[in-house]
């Protein structure tokens, strides 16, 4: 790739590079001066093809009064972003493409260069065309629950401050209290959502988190594994917190003391399955604490901003590290019991415990502060309509530079369809929801692109798709595994 001569030139060379997205340089005079080896495979336009070249070439005729109308208006914004529109390849095909610009000056505020990054969203286009021919000819069934706007804000706030009160939430929206009250009430009685508290298990002396995924035999339906009783030992197990399974296919979260605890929980499992033929494929990945980040564990709000058209500028919260701390016996009955009764208020947990209010929201308020349990609300996202959830396992090549590898985590950070991520040094494990198989394909074709154009992958991303619709077993518990551990 050729480089601007100027001594201002780029200082993102790596970037370039590596970008899995075309970066095209031009001159003040919107000529060519680099192009990478991704707007060569977007456009079939070598290097030899455009360097030097007015950028006007890649523009049918009827649209070079809209570039020069675009270029002064970067002139006057410097930046634009994410702007849609259709250039011309090599073939002569017209592609739909997602460009963003951006001015690079010298101190003087002289006109350099232009640096534009622009992502091939044909595809897109087309899913968009498909879903709404489904819908034109009544194909697309919507059973989706309707929220009127205030419902909509009051779901929102639940899950973006499921810590905060009634006041202070209904403040953030201008709603008042008594009717966010009402309709927090409502939306709960119609099993909108659910509410969680989630414990810090790395301070309570766990060293690790699995992610374990896979197919059953497709030959021994469901009913005759829950007859045998595979259903009931996952819920026997205190380690495994969460589970989502169909009739052919599963993924489950366990937490682990260590490495020997966790063999112990797996071969409790598969040796149940493999001996009654059960299962089919098995995987297993690994994430140690101190070696790994688990951020967005079931932080729904940026899938839930999106689907509202909600603003959601603020970063998701990462699972603190944190050391295991010794708990005095009160402690740990009320650990237990919060975790156990997460809508229970103080009163009603210091009756349980027979403490005083006083104690127990102390003992909580200490706990929350020092992250040793998080809140959260969950939504159930079928009955807003969502189809699919699908976990993707993605190996690394440890040869990439760090700062590449952590590129790819910001992009997958930003995605408003994840709400679980855990990743070490070489394998990454997420979940993501989408609102229909439209949807996904979408996001599964950017990943595929990403795949076969960049080193970042080992090998290609493992998936598990289920429906929405046709989950047969689920788990998300943990007050279990905190009555073994604390054994209370």
């Amino acid at each position: 790739m050729k480089r601007p001569k100027s001594k201002t030139s780029w200082n993102y060379e790596s970037l370039i590079e590596f970008s899995p997205d075309a970066v095209i340089i031009t001159d003040a005079e919107m000529n060519v001066i680099a192009w990478n080896k991704y707007a060569e495979d977007m456009t079939g336009y070598g290097e030899k093809d455009v360097i030097g070249k007015s950028t006007l070439m890649f523009y049918p005729a009827d649209m070079h009064a809209y570039v020069h109308s675009l270029w002064t208006r970067l002139l006057k914004e410097k930046v634009v972003r994410n702007l849609e529109t259709k250039i011309i390849k090599k073939d002569g095909n017209i592609l739909d493409v997602s460009l963003s610009l951006e001015i690079i000056t010298d101190r003087a505020g002289k006109v350099l260069s232009t640096v534009g990054i622009g992502r091939d969203i044909t595809h897109l286009k087309r899913y968009e065309t498909e879903l709404e021919k489904l819908k034109e000819n009544g194909l697309y069934v919507d059973n989706a629950v309707k929220l009127t706007e205030k419902e909509k804000q009051v779901l929102y706030g639940l899950v973006k401050y499921p810590s905060q009160t009634d006041g202070e939430i209904a403040r953030k929206f201008s709603i008042k209290r008594s009717t966010f009250t009402r309709i927090k009430n409502k939306l709960y009685a119609d099993g909108i959502y659910e509410r969680f508290r989630i414990p810090n298990f790395q301070a309570l002396g766990f060293e690790m988190m699995n992610l374990t995924y896979g197919k059953f035999n497709p030959a021994v339906r469901f009913e005759h594994r829950k007859k045998i009783g595979g259903a009931k030992l996952i819920m026997e197990i205190p380690e495994i917190i969460f589970v989502n399974s169909t009739d052919q296919e599963y993924f489950l979260i366990t937490v682990s003391k260590n490495f020997t605890n966790f063999r112990i929980v797996s071969e409790l499992v598969s040796g149940k399955y493999e001996k009654t033929n059960f299962l089919r494929e098995i995987t297993h990945t690994y994430f140690p604490f101190e070696l790994s980040s688990i951020e967005k564990f079931f932080d729904y709000s940026d899938l839930l901003g999106r689907f509202f058209s909600f603003n959601n500028p603020e970063k998701p919260d990462t699972v603190k590290k944190t050391s295991a701390k010794k708990l005095k016996e009160n402690e740990k009955r009320v650990l237990y019991a919060i975790i156990k009764y997460p809508t229970e208020t103080d009163s009603e947990i210091a009756s349980r415990l027979s403490l005083s209010k006083v104690t127990i929201n102390n003992i909580r308020n200490s706990f929350f502060e020092n992250g040793f349990f998080r809140e959260v609300v969950i939504p159930d996202m079928s009955k807003l309509g969502f189809q699919i959830v699908v976990m993707t396992h993605m190996k690394f090549n440890v040869h990439v530079p760090r700062e590449e590898l952590s590129r790819l985590f910001d992009m997958m950070r930003s995605e408003p369809c994840l709400i679980f991520c855990a990743h070490g040094t070489d394998e990454c494990v997420v979940i993501c929801i989408f609102n229909n198989y439209l949807e996904y394909k979408k996001r599964r074709e950017e990943y595929t692109i990403l795949f076969e154009k960049t080193d970042f992958f080992l090998e290609e991303p493992k998936e598990i798709i289920l429906s929405l619709q046709d989950l047969r077993f689920r788990k998300f518990e943990f007050s279990s595994i905190l009555k073994k551990t604390l054994e209370v």
